[in-house]
């Protein structure tokens, strides 16, 4: 009966130990969880704030890119034609007779502007089926440029544009000042056209 009781003592003693050191690796276990998320918390912190540096930074260069080639796009079309503007917006104005020119500068492609060129052809414009399927049509049937409608909300009137893009890396004056002449010069064509069909008005009018 003694020698049951101590092997009974020497099993508990022996499950006791056993216990207790497997309370020990699993606390060793958690620390060395709790250090791994740690370390991998402060990696992706680390790349996440490297990364929105980086966006910061690419935002300053392209914003300076932009700015710049607006400059250059203002003295440009001030050196050719009468009137030219800025309006609130930021856009370039040219005024023509029956329209204006928008030179918009953008920073729409990776490392490079665009220059938008567009004209209002109507303003005012009922959007039904005939105009829009028209435009849907013949928008693009054009040697440059493209005709779309812009409007605000529900509204059942729109704004027809020509507009056509330029990369900005081949903008010169020479080549602006061409793409405004052709801009203006489809838009007012358009606008002969489709008036007496559709109705509208000019932006001028």
């Amino acid at each position: 009966m003694a020698t049951d009781k101590r092997l009974l003592n020497r099993q508990k003693s022996g499950n006791a130990s056993w216990d207790a050191a497997y309370v020990r690796y699993v606390q060793y276990m958690m620390t060395r969880v709790n250090c791994a998320v740690t370390i991998t918390s402060c990696h992706q912190k680390l790349r996440q704030d490297g990364e929105r540096q980086a966006k910061d930074t690419r935002d300053v260069v392209m914003s300076e890119l932009t700015d710049a080639l607006r400059a250059r796009c203002l003295d440009w079309v001030r050196s050719r034609f009468d009137g030219v503007y800025v309006n609130r917006h930021g856009a370039i104005i040219v005024p023509f007779a029956k329209t204006v020119v928008f030179v918009e500068v953008t920073e729409v492609f990776t490392g490079r502007g665009r220059v938008n060129v567009r004209a209002p052809v109507l303003v005012d414009l009922g959007l039904t089926p005939e105009v829009t399927r028209h435009v849907a049509v013949n928008g693009g049937n054009f040697l440059f440029g493209a005709l779309s409608f812009y409007a605000e909300g529900d509204a059942d009137t729109a704004t027809l544009e020509f507009d056509y893009s330029l990369f900005g890396e081949t903008v010169n004056e020479a080549v602006l000042a061409a793409a405004v002449r052709l801009v203006n010069a489809s838009a007012t064509k358009i606008q002969d056209q489709l008036r007496p069909r559709f109705g509208g008005r000019s932006i001028l009018a």
